[in-house]
């Protein structure tokens, strides 16, 4: 009978485990699946992998520890066995408050998003250099990103105004999370960014 019960709880984490591992992996997109699942800033998601994971852990604790008290007869190997799930679970719940704080409290944007941000932003003819970027997710498709640059040249407000809306626009279309932008154009090196008008709007 224990071990029937073991069975049928195996087959359900597994059956769990599985559908949430095989949409993951559609989305991982060359990252690896528990990447892929913190990428996401969804609770849920991380949540149901991780402790799909860990009752699959505790399914075989379970089994393992059963198999071998009544193979050697020692009824210890059970006790031990609920111990070490014990252990298990109080592990799971330490991680996922990790991972519930930082939502909470506000987690920056994946590093390699960050990076693909920061080369977008330099791509372009008319920035030279992010000198600052800062971003944090206040949802799982939310992302807040501030971005400090700095120009090529020297320009008028009307024409930096132009710059930030093409800009704005590429980084939205490459990155739909990204709601809201703040971007900056300040002084660099003693030099302002706002000159008399050039001779040629930009274009």
């Amino acid at each position: 009978m224990d071990y029937l019960i073991i069975r049928v709880a195996l087959m359900a984490q597994l059956t769990s485990f599985c559908i949430r591992v095989r949409k993951l992996r559609r989305e991982a997109t060359g990252r690896g699946i528990w990447r892929a699942a913190r990428a996401r800033k969804d609770p849920s998601t991380f949540t149901v992998v991780f402790e799909d994971s860990a009752a699959l852990a505790g399914v075989f604790i379970a089994a393992l520890g059963l198999f071998l008290a009544e193979r050697l007869g020692h009824p210890a190997f059970d006790g031990v066995a609920s111990a070490l799930i014990g252990i298990l679970l109080a592990v799971v719940a330490v991680v996922l408050a990790h991972e519930s704080k930082e939502l909470l409290v506000g987690r920056s944007a994946d590093p390699v998003v960050s990076e693909d941000i920061r080369k977008l932003t330099e791509s372009h003819e008319h920035i030279e250099k992010v000198i600052n970027m800062l971003s944090m997710h206040l949802g799982p498709h939310e992302l807040l990103l501030n971005l400090d640059l700095k120009f090529r040249g020297t320009f008028t407000a009307s024409q930096i105004v132009f710059v930030v809306e093409d800009l704005d626009n590429a980084i939205r279309n490459r990155f739909p999370d990204v709601f809201r932008i703040s971007i900056e154009a300040r002084a660099f090196r003693g030099q302002a960014l706002l000159a008399p008008p050039a001779s040629s709007d930009l274009s």
